[in-house]
């Protein structure tokens, strides 16, 4: 059993994984461009050997986006270790498929697959603590939110 915060961000971010690595990148374009930095990591301007504020904190928001872009494609990995272990003609690799990349309710699965509610439920709770422990081992999920219930 995992705490239901932890749960509930492994939903929220297998909706959104087909966008994650696109909004991280662009974070990171972002941060570049107004840094004055192109994608190659030449600097397009600005007086040499001048350190100001705003230099530091371009520098900050590149690094933060960067790391943020990282810690995405961990979270990417995990998911395709998952789909390797769920592939797309499992029961858990179909329904995890139709809810968080087609968006569809689990009644719509229900009716689709023809199974129960619960049933349902036990795939994608399956497949959810399967990434749950897989982000654990990446280290994306640590001790203090494992061990934080909301309850």
């Amino acid at each position: 059993m995992i705490p239901e915060s932890v749960y509930q961000t492994i939903t929220r971010k297998l909706r959104g994984r087909d966008r994650m690595k696109e909004r991280a990148e662009t974070r990171l374009m972002k941060a570049r461009m107004k840094a004055g930095i192109s994608s190659t990591g030449n600097e397009s301007g600005g007086s040499a050997g001048h350190i100001s504020d705003r230099t530091g904190q371009a520098a900050v928001a590149i690094v933060t986006a960067e790391r943020q872009l990282q810690r995405v494609m961990k979270w990417l990995t995990v998911f395709e270790a998952v789909d390797a272990i769920y592939p797309p003609d499992s029961n858990e690799g179909r329904a995890a498929d139709l809810i968080f990349r087609k968006g569809k309710s689990q009644q719509d699965i229900c009716r689709i697959m023809g199974c129960t509610r619960s049933t349902v439920r036990r795939w994608i709770d399956s497949y959810v603590f399967r990434c749950a422990l897989i982000a654990i081992a990446e280290g994306l999920i640590n001790k203090r939110e494992l061990t934080h219930s909301n309850e």
